[in-house]
């Protein structure tokens, strides 16, 4: 499982310094459409504009922004935190990550006070079926928590 999340945040470090390399907030990476139901590790998609709406309402900056839409553009829009079962286990272990650098550098400036309780209230449940309204906003706000914390503890 550690391996796991050592695995996407070796690919999400590297596709962050990629993206915090260009100066604007166009996409560089096309939409990867072979990925579908069929052949994805998460049966759960959703759609480009959910993501728009979600850049818009949290007011997001431009270099995260881009780095959001590469990440979902390779992914064809797939959930990269849930699964139809619940929330992917390296889910906490990544905020247990973040804990442990808010802790060490006693920089807490990455905290994101909605995200966690968000999380707090779907660990709160005995039955995961959240809506999916929760569920999408919880997978965008990991996203973009992940980016913040690799570009925070990874990048400076």
């Amino acid at each position: 499982m550690k391996i796991q999340l050592l695995l996407v945040i070796a690919i999400l470090i590297s596709f962050s310094c990629h993206v915090s390399s260009q100066k604007t907030a166009n996409l560089t990476q096309g939409r990867d459409t072979s990925i579908s139901i069929n052949n994805s590790y998460s049966e759960l998609f959703f759609d480009s504009l959910q993501l728009e709406n979600f850049i818009a309402r949290e007011n997001i900056k431009d270099s995260l922004v881009a780095a959001m839409r590469n990440f979902y553009n390779q992914r064809n829009y797939e959930y990269a935190w849930f699964f139809k079962e619940g929330m992917a286990d390296y889910a906490n272990t990544f905020m247990s990550q973040q804990d442990e650098y808010i802790n060490y550098s006693r920089d807490s400036s990455i905290y994101n006070p909605a995200l966690q309780t968000t999380l707090d209230s779907l660990s709160d449940t005995t039955f995961f079926n959240p809506p999916d309204s929760v569920r999408l906003r919880t997978e965008l706000l990991l996203t973009s928590q992940f980016f913040r914390y690799a570009s925070k503890a990874y990048v400076g």
